[in-house]
This record gives C-alpha cells, structure tokens and sequence, in this order.
C-alpha cells in the first residue's frame, strides 16, 4: 500500500505544477463492509467518487481499492489539494 502511495504522489508531483505538496492533504480510508451490503456499497460508492472528481475541482485523486483477500474491506486513497478541500 505504501508503494502505491508513493508511486501516486510522485505522479501527481512530476505532471501537475500548479500543486504544491506542501499542503496536501493524503488520506487513507478502510472500510468494513457487512456481505449483504456490498453490492451496495459498491454502486453508491461509485456514484460519489465519480460526482466528487467531476464537481469538486480540489480533489485530486480518490482511489478505491478492494482487498483481494477480503473483499468486503475496501480501502480508498483520498488526496486533497488542502485542508479546505477536504473539509
């Protein structure tokens, strides 16, 4: 995971000057979900990351990753371009 992390952000650093890493937020969400509720899940999650990248201009990346072990852990890769961002 922190490969992967690094990997992103080293992305983001050498194809976007107007970012300044100094102030960006990374965070890393793991979620938990009941078997019942994954298709669920799923969908819904869909929808808001899709809607998050199109309206919200300060998000720069949102990444859901399903564990392959499990899947009904899901981990998200959120990064910010500041706190007001997102908050």
């Amino acid at each position: 995971m922190k490969k992967i992390l690094i990997l992103i952000l080293s992305f983001i650093a050498l194809f976007s000057s107007e970012l300044s890493m100094d102030n960006m937020i990374v965070r890393i969400s793991d979620i938990k979900i009941y078997p019942e509720y994954l298709n669920e899940y799923l969908t819904y999650a869909k929808e808001v990351v899709e809607t998050s990248m199109e309206k919200e201009k300060d998000v720069i990346a949102l990444y859901p990753m399903i564990v392959i072990k499990d899947n009904t852990q899901i981990k998200i890769l959120e990064i910010y371009k500041n706190q007001v961002a997102y908050e």
